[in-house]
């Protein structure tokens, strides 16, 4: 691959890399909570590599930033 082109990720490998089962995964990409995708089609769906680590850094919470209700 080359250094212009971007990787692409199944729903598998992502909910693989993120620990997340697929279901979940789905039902994030169906309220519009998870990393941004692209449809490929009506069944046949990608996620950049780059979306997801975006999403990752934004889920992320700082130590001591969130207190216990």
């Amino acid at each position: 691959m080359s250094s212009d082109q971007e990787s692409f990720l199944t729903p598998k490998q992502v909910s693989d890399w993120l620990g997340l089962a697929p279901s979940t995964l789905a039902d994030l990409r169906t309220r519009g909570e998870g990393p941004a995708f692209t449809r490929l089609s009506a069944r046949n769906v990608r996620y950049a590599a780059a979306d997801v680590r975006a999403w990752l850094d934004r889920c992320r919470v700082e130590a001591g930033s969130v207190k216990a209700s």
